[in-house]
């Protein structure tokens, strides 16, 4: 491979016409100009560059691939990490399996569904009991599995792992249900909008999720596809559709804040179950805040303010009650005022 790759070849050689044309608008006008920004700016070369994630990722993922293949290419230290573990999978397959140059005609059809505001035609979003996933995603190679040798757990992917979580949280049907859907989902979400194992999702991905489960149903085609992948019709459908139909959906509709407390409850108790028993060498969720914060329209409501009465009101009242007989209707009527105001009831 590393004979007829040249550094100095026009962008237009390697990758699609529209980032050829984008990266030589911000003065890349060959992959030693490219390279040269990673090294100018490892941190920023990207936002430098103008570059979606999306974009950035595939370069290094296409770039390393390219390494591997015998290019003398040479990374900035502080990306070498990074383009090895996205090399592993690029949309859910082996770099060197996709045989074509960035932006291959299976990104571009992503990205016509994006923009139509259709939900990608997939195979991929199955109950747990049906999930296959690809095996460079099902967690045997996991970058944050631990030494096989210190796991209590007897397994090798993710699935099997969740498996043997569910199995530890007890019979009863309901709590099952609910373990079973937040660890359901949260896979799904890995596999497909982060194209990661569960086993190797890490600080940026945990966290991301909390977001995400917070705009899932809430926002419109357009807000939604500045940051995620996948329409939000991909993941919600009809309520009680069953789970062997191909209809199935792991939502149906947008979560409320006792829903995703309750989601990121379960998903942080997964991952303290796979750090314990040694399965994953860290759990990316203990840098998280556990606080779930409320959204527009949640919470505890206003504290009535604009029903309380201010000290003149209360004056006008006191001096009214001041004025009346003095009998047992007056000492009531003081009693239930002075309880009122000094207890706060309603």
């Amino acid at each position: 491979m590393a004979s007829d790759f040249d550094f100095d070849l026009p962008l237009n050689q390697y990758f699609l016409s529209e980032v050829a044309e984008h990266l030589e608008s911000k003065g890349i006008n060959c992959l030693d100009d490219l390279i040269d920004a990673m090294y100018g700016d490892p941190e920023r070369w990207a936002t430098r560059l103008d570059l979606s994630k999306e974009r950035s990722n595939g370069i290094l993922s296409w770039l390393y691939s390219k390494k591997l293949g015998g290019a003398p290419i040479d990374f900035p230290p502080v990306l070498e990490t990074r383009a090895r573990d996205l090399s592993k999978s690029y949309y859910g397959q082996k770099v060197e399996d996709i045989g074509a140059p960035l932006w291959s005609e299976i990104n571009k059809k992503q990205k016509t569904g994006r923009r139509l505001g259709q939900p990608l035609k997939n195979s991929e979003i199955r109950p747990l009991e049906f999930l296959t996933p690809p095996k460079a995603l099902d967690g045997s190679s996991g970058t944050n599995r631990g030494d096989q040798q210190d796991c209590a757990l007897n397994v090798n992917t993710d699935i099997e792992a969740i498996r043997l979580w569910l199995k530890a949280k007890g019979t009863n049907a309901n709590t099952q249900a609910a373990y079973r859907r937040e660890a359901e989902r949260f896979l799904l979400w890995c596999l497909l909008e982060k194209r990661v194992a569960l086993s190797s999702a890490r600080l940026e991905e945990c966290s991301e999720y909390l977001k995400w489960l917070e705009m899932i149903g809430r926002e419109t085609p357009e807000n939604w596809q500045k940051s995620w992948i996948y329409p939000q019709e991909t993941w919600i459908g009809p309520k009680n559709t069953p789970r062997e139909s191909p209809d199935w959906k792991p939502f149906n509709s947008s979560l409320a804040y006792t829903s995703r407390k309750a989601a990121s409850t379960i998903v942080r108790q997964l991952f303290s179950f796979l750090h314990k028993t040694g399965y994953l060498k860290f759990n990316p969720f203990d840098q998280i805040p556990a606080k779930v914060r409320f959204l527009p329209g949640e919470g505890k409501p206003k504290e009535f303010a604009d029903r309380s009465l201010s000290p003149a009101q209360w004056e006008e009242i006191e001096t009214h009650l001041a004025q009346l007989p003095l009998d047992l209707v007056r000492m009531r009527l003081e009693v239930l005022f002075v309880l009122g105001k000094e207890l706060g009831m309603r």
